[in-house]
């Protein structure tokens, strides 16, 4: 199986810091970022939180409904070089 091209990933990861961003206290489900993302599965979604979490930019606890919180307050800059690679 091939997997997405680095960019897409790093777009994705952004994407889905950006929704989080959007609502302070009240974040996205991960269906809603499934949907908004336009990707067929919460795995999917589940793999690029946990890629977000190890570059520091956002937190959640496993199991836990609505849990993540960002990191940071805009998505800096640093971020583009900070993303793990898809995989």
């Amino acid at each position: 199986v091939e997997s997405l091209p680095v960019q897409a990933d790093t777009d994705t990861r952004l994407r889905i810091l950006a929704m989080i961003l959007e609502r302070p206290g009240y974040p996205p489900s991960i269906d809603e970022l499934r949907v908004r993302c336009g990707l067929n599965s919460k795995n999917s979604i589940h793999e690029h939180l946990i890629a977000l979490r190890k570059a520091g930019l956002v937190a959640f606890e496993d199991f836990t409904a609505r849990s993540l919180v960002a990191k940071c307050r805009f998505i800096p800059e640093s971020a583009l070089d900070t993303l793990p690679d898809g995989g």
